[in-house]
């Protein structure tokens, strides 16, 4: 299986978090650590996540929200393009972390599959 990159935002992800359920149940999983969680910098967060994507065997799936008040559906297209990515479109689903829902997270599960 591809190395799995989980990719928290601002604060990192609690223990709940889908990202930390799978960091902490996939031995492929690897967070990607960003140089101040608190006080984000994007050149250096953008860095970082540059570095990670380049040193990944797949191509990355970015899968992303239609109503994330954090993240415009146009730029997270935008980025999966830079990336390299394919762009998933899950709907209106909000900020997919543990308050709306996501801690266990079936349909990232689904995704996720296509790696094995």
């Amino acid at each position: 299986m591809a190395a799995i990159l989980i990719v928290p935002g601002y604060q990192n992800s609690g223990p709940g978090h889908w990202q930390s359920l799978w960091e902490g149940s996939l031995r492929e999983a690897k967070r990607v650590e960003m140089p101040n969680w608190d006080f984000p910098h994007k050149v250096d967060w953008v860095e970082a996540l540059d570095e990670a994507i380049a040193d990944g065997v797949a191509p990355p799936i970015l899968a992303a929200s239609a109503d994330d008040p954090h993240m415009d559906p146009s730029r997270a297209r935008a980025l999966a393009a830079d990336w390299g990515a394919r762009f998933v479109d899950l709907g209106p689903c909000g900020h997919l972390n543990l308050a709306s829902g996501h801690g266990p997270w079936p349909r990232g599960e689904a995704l996720l599959s296509e790696f094995r």
